[in-house]
């Protein structure tokens, strides 16, 4: 009997048996052999858990630190660092992303330290604290989204995804609206309590106001405008006729409900969102747009008599509603903490109702807390993005590359308008859905300079030439 010792060196020299398989011939082992982990997944059970659970069901002994999603989305920042560490794990190119966050967290950290200096109360401490692994969790899924989808295949399943838990939030909204049904406090979770009194179902004027899973009505309103520009993006790039039903029922179930919030908030982001939309349509898109929200506005007037007719109040007399009043007086109070610290500002996160007051504009909480150099940052969140979108669209072929491009541009500004009718990023569901499209601005560049944002094979002169018709170019102005 020959030993293994004894065998031959060369492999030629005893073949392997016919009838024993090879293990990448064995179904599932070969798939399992030619899949390479990505966040696409992981990333989806993130936003999941910020959208199927009520913010203020936590673990009881983390306090409001111990939000499902948050202690995932801090796991997730090891991971990414360990894929810096292991080339192989990850997906490389150039990303300005990355700069942007370093930036952004860097000036938090300016900031908490001058926060600090100036001393602190123990409210102002723990809250500073507190909103500094906020902020690890949001830039974590951040960089995941940005570096860890490797494909335009792997991103567009994402953000569909996402489409489908902002249906999710529209429905428990409407459930709310309708039927005075509150799916929130009848979630029973395992290792979750409530650790804040939920919003529920409140009134403004003689109707509902409503938040679904969302903390707030005005987050609720801001995070659906938000989810149906994605949605419309689908509808408008999906070919296939089934599909295409399908989209539009995902992007009416959020489109709808947004209303239910009761707020100019979601008005102004929808109108926002579709004018920016509507630069790159084609004239038979806008007028089934213009069919579609006559269809909207039936169906609200239906469904809830007196609500655009309470929208429309809210506009008309806004200067006699107390919100704004109230807001008008804290904004002078607010100047006045800002003379006293106007460069590095007080700390980031310390500027809490228990201590001052509630301040409804996010843009003028981070030149309290953060400064100027605070704001400047700010304004860089909203801004890189956008100007990342607008580099991309020069040289595209595409018209689904081309809607992607103006669909992150749409939400960008939403999310900057929003952020001046409340203090966006202390609320979850926002601070989730902005980082999110931060990360896909950042996966698009990478795609993008790696030349596979968009199917070139599949473009033909027509579609090219719709491109270039409603980028002012001219043929000759892209690389052949």
């Amino acid at each position: 009997m020959t030993s293994v010792l004894e065998a031959p060196l060369n492999p030629a020299a005893s073949p392997e048996p016919a009838s024993r398989p090879s293990a990448r011939t064995i179904p599932g082992v070969a798939r399992f052999q030619d899949w390479h982990p990505d966040g696409t997944t992981v990333l989806s059970i993130v936003v999941g858990l910020t959208f199927l659970i009520p913010n203020q069901l936590t673990i009881a002994s983390l306090g409001g630190l111990g939000r499902p999603e948050l202690l995932l989305s801090i796991a997730l920042m090891g991971w990414w660092g360990v894929t810096k560490l292991v080339p192989s794990l990850t997906v490389r190119g150039n990303q300005p992303i990355r700069w942007l966050l370093a930036v952004y967290f860097c000036s938090f950290g300016v900031s908490y330290v001058a926060g600090h200096a100036r001393g602190l109360t123990p409210a102002e401490a723990s809250s500073a604290d507190r909103f500094f692994i906020f902020l690890i969790g949001a830039t974590a899924i951040a960089l995941v989204v940005a570096d860890g989808i490797p494909t335009r295949a792997r991103l567009d399943t994402f953000l569909s995804r996402l489409t489908y838990f902002g249906a999710y939030l529209g429905i428990t909204g409407s459930l709310q609206f309708l039927f005075n049904f509150d799916i929130t406090d009848k979630l029973n979770i395992p290792f979750l309590s409530l650790n804040n009194e939920l919003y529920g179902v409140q009134q403004r004027s003689t109707l509902n106001r409503v938040s679904g899973t969302s903390t707030h009505p005005i987050e609720y309103g801001a995070v659906l405008a938000m989810c149906l520009m994605v949605a419309i993006h689908f509808v408008v790039t999906t070919d296939d006729p089934k599909q295409k039903q399908k989209r539009m029922m995902v992007a009416g179930l959020i489109a709808l409900p947004g209303a239910f919030s009761v707020s100019r908030t979601n008005a102004l982001s929808v109108v926002i969102g579709l004018s920016i939309l509507a630069i790159v349509w084609s004239a038979r898109y806008r007028f089934y747009a213009f069919l579609a929200g006559c269809a909207g506005v039936v169906a609200l007037q239906v469904l809830a008599p007196g609500l655009l007719a309470t929208i429309r109040a809210l506009f008309l007399y806004a200067g006699q509603d107390p919100s704004i009043s109230g807001r008008r007086k804290d904004y002078d109070d607010a100047f006045t903490f800002i003379g006293e610290r106007p460069i590095l500002g007080r700390g980031s996160g310390t500027f809490i109702p228990e201590e001052y007051f509630i301040l409804d504009n996010q843009w003028l909480g981070e030149l309290i807390t953060k400064g100027y150099v605070g704001l400047f940052i700010l304004g860089l969140m909203f801004a890189v993005p956008a100007m990342m979108t607008r580099i991309m669209r020069t040289s595209v072929r595409s018209y689904g590359a081309l809607h992607l491009t103006q669909t992150v541009l749409a939400v960008v500004a939403i999310a900057a308008f929003a952020s001046a009718t409340f203090d966006s990023f202390y609320y979850v569901q926002f601070r989730m859905v902005w980082f999110v499209m931060i990360g896909v601005a950042g996966t698009m560049w990478r795609l993008h300079k790696a030349g596979t944002l968009e199917d070139l094979t599949h473009v033909s002169p027509e579609e090219l030439a719709l491109v270039d018709k409603k980028l002012h170019r001219k043929a000759a102005d892209i690389p052949a």
